[in-house]
């Protein structure tokens, strides 16, 4: 039986454990395809208003992104100067010590001549070495929970929650996801300047998923869609609290280890990376339910 993790990196073991063999051998083009994907069903505007839709898909979305940096935390521990950005507490705390990372401010500003990444890249050390003290002062602040992290942000960026509409940070996510792209090729030959920009966009992109997750949850909350305003944490644990989902679709028993690809060999299917085809009937993922 799963136990519910009970941090972010709670979170990042969780998945390694039931994805970390099935994810060996995969280039980072396949978790930028599924990331892209699953995060743009659940910002389309027919899955944001339905809260199974959106739940299956974000959770997904945030599951393939944790799954992108543990694959890639090798090259972290060996050539990333910016500390042990291995671990995905630490990095996103590099990137948000608690304050926005261009104007330094514990609430944004918004002061548009600093907003730019030349000014972030400029204050990329001094943001770290604040990251390292407030891991002195409190050694525990990097186990936060994905709404813990969801409400830091929103407190650097109170607008993102009062002001935006779902719409804007939907917009945002894909905005972020073409850098975070952009980044991930540049790590061909990674450098550590080169991982420090993709951990830039990682957290970036990570965050507004979180932030856009809130919001809609909240809205759910509203419209008396879900009863009690769920978390982040309870949105991801409803889609993976069996393990895979996707072996439990099929087998109707948890899977502790995702055994998708055994599944399918079983059935004569062939795997999803096997076939040069993305989508698979009526335009969902191929192991997308059918949720109308």
């Amino acid at each position: 039986m799963n136990t519910r993790p009970k941090d972010i990196q709670e979170w990042s073991r969780f998945f390694h454990h039931h994805y970390g063999a099935a994810n060996q051998g995969r280039k980072w083009h396949e978790f930028a395809v599924m990331i892209g994907a699953r995060a743009c069903f659940a910002i389309s505007p027919k899955h944001r208003a339905r809260p199974t839709d959106f739940a299956w898909h974000m959770s997904k979305a945030i599951a393939w992104m944790i799954g992108l940096h543990n694959h890639i935390a090798k090259p972290f521990s060996n050539k990333c100067k910016f500390g042990p950005a291995a671990d995905i507490g630490w990095l996103l705390l590099a990137e948000f010590p608690r304050c926005c990372p261009y104007c330094e401010e514990p609430t944004c500003n918004y002061v548009s001549s600093i907003h730019n990444s030349a000014r972030r890249k400029e204050r990329r050390n001094a943001n770290v070495a604040k990251c390292v003290a407030l891991l002195q002062r409190e050694p525990g602040v990097r186990h936060f929970t994905l709404q813990d992290w969801a409400d830091i942000v929103l407190v650097i960026y109170p607008k993102d929650e009062k002001k935006r509409t779902a719409d804007h940070l939907a917009g945002k996510i894909a905005e972020e996801y073409a850098e975070l792209i952009r980044e991930l090729g540049n790590l061909r030959k990674p450098t550590a300047e080169k991982l420090a920009d993709y951990a830039e966009e990682f957290s970036d992109l990570f965050s507004r998923l979180l932030v856009l997750s809130t919001r809609m949850l909240a809205t759910f909350a509203s419209k008396q869609a879900v009863g009690e305003q769920k978390t982040v944490d309870d949105l991801v644990w409803m889609t993976y609290e069996n393990g895979c989902p996707s072996c439990f679709k099929r087998r109707s028993l948890p899977e502790d280890i995702c055994a998708c690809r055994s599944i399918e060999k079983e059935e004569g299917q062939p795997g999803f990376w096997d076939d040069d085809t993305l989508f698979g009937p009526e335009g969902r993922l191929p192991d997308e339910p059918d949720l109308s």
